[in-house]
């Protein structure tokens, strides 16, 4: 349970900064009337997101052990258990600006009943279920499971919407463009 917890907390701050992104987001697309400003902001949100999302992913992979080691662990078995953990928060962390997106432009009973009721029901059967049969580990990947479902049900949803403000295809351009990478390309 201790190395579930630790793994747990570590995790944890990967939220951070997706979140202020998340409801920066929502701040701005609440101003916006016009469906191509919207789709545009948006798309600068995604970008941003993406990269510093992916960018906290790395610096776990990289440098997990060490900063399991400055809570006092060393253990293997705990940077494993953050590793399924921290990919389950990259999965819902990709997806906040589109949480923002829904939040103020979409039904909220609709994407409550398309998305929070179908997760929080796979979640009630897959924690229980996979903590009996794994333990810690069956836990994380519960996790990672549902972060991952959210995820997909939340972008599902917005693709449906009457105005596609998402893209099927991803345009990496995007990624550089909010990491200043874009101009020094050319």
């Amino acid at each position: 349970i201790s190395a579930y917890t630790l793994a747990l907390k570590v995790s944890s701050f990967f939220f951070v900064l997706p979140m202020f992104i998340q409801f920066m987001g929502a701040v701005l697309l609440n101003h916006v009337e016009r469906t191509q400003e919207a789709e545009l902001h948006l798309s600068r949100i995604l970008g941003l997101n993406a990269a510093i999302s992916l960018l906290q992913f790395c610096f776990y992979l990289c440098f997990g052990t060490l900063l399991l080691r400055f809570f006092g662990d060393s253990n293997a078995y705990t940077y494993t258990l953050g590793l399924v953990l921290n990919v389950g928060v990259l999965l819902l962390n990709l997806t906040r600006p589109v949480s923002s997106y829904l939040m103020v432009k979409a039904p909220l009973r609709e994407v409550f009943l398309s998305a929070h009721v179908p997760t929080l029901t796979f979640a009630l059967f897959a924690y229980p279920l996979c903590t009996y049969l794994y333990g810690s580990m069956g836990t994380a990947w519960a996790s990672l499971l549902s972060y991952g479902l959210l995820g997909a049900l939340l972008v599902r949803f917005a693709l449906k919407m009457k105005y596609k403000i998402l893209r099927p295809r991803f345009d990496f351009s995007i990624v550089l463009q909010a990491v200043g990478l874009s101009e020094r390309m050319k």
